[in-house]
Parts: C-alpha cells; structure tokens; sequence
C-alpha cells in the first residue's frame, strides 16, 4: 500500500472547552493539525466513549463514535474530518455532514482557495475521488491522498490496480507501472508532477512520467523549491546517508536514526534539515552539521533566515513544545507549537503558540 513519510500525529497535553462553555473535557486530545498559514488548529477530544473535534477552542459538530483525524483548509476558515456514528461513515465539513452513502471514506484534501473539497471513497468495493460530491475518477483497487494543483484545476493520487501501482493526474496515468507509488506533488507553476516511486529495492523520483533520480537504498525524505527549479533529498546509497541537490552531492556522510525532510533558505541558495544520530538530533546546513546537539522526541519543521545565519525548529519534547534556533531552546514550553513562517519584513519568526485553553501569534527575532 501506499507510504506517506511525512504523517505525525502527536499526542498533547491541553484542557479544551466545549461550544457550550459549561463543561470542560480533561482527557488529552489528538491527532492536532495546524492550517498551513498556521492561524489555526483543531483536534479531537474523547468524551466516555464518544469524540467530537474542537477548532480554536470550539466543538464542531456533534459528538461521534470515532473521529479521524481533522483537515484544515490552508486558510484555516474551514475544517473536514471522517467520522463514525450509528455504524455509519460520515465525512464532516464545519460540523456538517456532506457525505455517508459509501463503504468507505478517507483522505479529505482542501484545494488551496478552500473552496473544494476532494476524498477518497469505496463503493461496490472500488474506490473513487469525489471533489464537491462528485465522481472525479475510475475506479482502482485502492487510492491513496490526493493532491491538487495551486490552482485547484488539476487533482492527482497514487492509485493500485491489479497489485500494481502508479499515479494518476486528471484522469491519466503518470509514468509506469511500479511496486509502489506515493506523494505525488505539483510544482509552483502547476504544469509539473513529482512522487516517490519504488521498482525492486530502488527508491527513485518521477517527473511527469520520467525518472528524475538515480535509485538509492532509500529515500529519507525529498523538497522541490519554492521556485520549483531545484529538487533536495536525504537519501542512502551503499548504506551511507548524504543529501543530494540536483543530482549532486552535498557535504559528508552521517548515520541517522531517522531525519526531517530538507528545507530550502528563502532564496533557494542554502538547504537545511535534522537528523536524530545515536544520542541526540544534529541541524544541518548544506549536509555539514551545525549548532549544538539537542534532545527532542521529534523535531517537525525547519526553517533559515535569508542569510542563514540561524536556523530555526519546532520540536517536541516530553509532550511540549518548544521553538529551538541553533540547536538553542527560544521559546517553550507549549501546549502546541503550528507552522513557523517568516515575517514580512523577514526579520522574525512567527507562530501560532498554544498554551492553556489558548493560542496567540508569536514572533520571535532571528
């Protein structure tokens, strides 16, 4: 089936008030997800033997069986979750149910203006892509999480058929057949696909139907630039780890544990990640370390100033959350840290921090 690398779900400690601001639910919630402009959160809180999904601090919908995990739109304005109620699936949207006459939903996916809403569902025991309630695709053995275009026009998915994989973009299928496929992205522009594939024990990148690497061991985790002209991976190759840009190799070999996913400076020049190493997790900058060694449970984001002269994480840590720059603790403890971004004038970073039953925009100076 299909691999998502990039999936963590983190169990936080917070007390959440219910809609109705009388009662107060104090069993830890889960499965917290933060907007991509990181303004706002939601999570799922078990009642006794019910779960519902609060939204900043506010209960959306009813109460359910079972709750999958909440999907936000990239503005934060509206969410989607599948739930379980009465023996049936439903997939919720803004505490609305908006679809539940299949065997099977998953993989609610936003479009980048939050106006359409795609997921994957099985009826008569094949599966579809439906967008705004309607059939989108063939059907396949399976289908894994869509993608859609930065302008909404476009929507792709790895999908299986017959025991073997592959992935489709509007309708047609993408490169060969292989023994697994996954995460297909589109470029900035819109006009380009990528997605990790696997023939044998080669790990490998396609672009638009092509093979766009060499195979390696594996593949620890990949990034197209914001430009969409420059590709970064991790990858292991004759059992050695280094990164990789554009087909050449940068710095030295390390021996991870495991890593983050490379991250590319605002002007593309310089990329950065973490690795967790026998003891402790190492930055990284260009495949050199640098900063001091730290201690995290996980680190989930990275990000560099223009001039690289910092780099900045959100990491966790005992169940709380903490901003490092360096390898240095900033800020934290919280209850939950969303996406770190830059400032407009690129002279800060900025978060939404959650602590007690609130969250608040922070910045904190490179």
């Amino acid at each position: 089936m299909f691999q998502n690398q990039d999936t963590r779900v983190a169990t936080l400690a917070l007390a959440v008030a219910l809609a109705c601001g009388c009662t107060k639910e104090t069993e830890r919630p889960r499965s917290r997800t933060t907007s991509k402009d990181g303004s706002n959160t939601a999570h799922v809180v078990k009642a006794g033997n019910e779960e519902y999904v609060v939204k900043d601090q506010t209960a959306v919908g009813g109460k359910y069986r079972r709750v999958g995990r909440p999907v936000l739109s990239p503005d934060g304005s509206s969410v989607a979750f599948v739930a379980r109620k009465n023996g049936r699936q439903l997939l919720i949207k803004d505490g609305t149910p908006v679809a539940g006459n299949y065997e099977h939903i998953s993989s609610p996916v936003y479009t980048r203006d939050g106006k359409s809403l795609a997921f994957v569902a099985v009826m008569g025991g094949k599966a579809y892509v439906i967008k705004d309630g309607k059939k989108v695709s063939r059907g396949y053995d399976s289908i894994g999480s869509p993608s859609f275009s930065p302008d909404g026009q476009s929507i792709a998915f790895p999908a299986e058929a017959k025991g073997k994989l592959f992935v489709v973009k509007d309708g047609v299928r993408v490169g060969a057949e292989y023994d697994n496929a996954w995460r297909p992205v589109f470029d900035p522009a819109g006009k380009s696909i990528l997605f990790e594939a696997r023939s044998g024990t080669k790990y490998f990148l396609v672009k638009d139907g092509s093979r766009a690497t060499e195979g390696y061991e594996r593949i620890w985790g990949w990034t197209l630039s914001p430009d969409g002209r420059s590709l970064a991976l991790i990858v292991q190759a004759k059992s050695k780890t280094f990164l990789v840009r554009d087909g050449a190799r940068l710095g030295d070999d390390f021996a991870p544990q495991t890593t983050t996913a490379p991250a590319f400076s605002p002007d593309t020049k310089v990329i950065v990640f973490a690795a967790r190493m026998a003891t402790a997790w190492q930055m990284f900058k260009d495949g050199v370390p640098v900063g001091d060694e730290f201690a995290a449970d996980a680190v989930v984001q990275l990000i560099t100033n223009s001039d690289v002269t910092a780099i900045a994480a959100r990491i966790l840590r005992h169940r709380r959350w903490y901003i490092l720059k360096n390898g240095v603790r900033v800020r934290g403890p919280y209850g939950h840290i969303g996406v770190l971004s830059h400032s407009k004038d690129g002279s800060a970073i900025e978060f939404l921090a959650v602590k007690g039953e609130k969250g608040e925009r922070m910045a904190v100076p490179w």
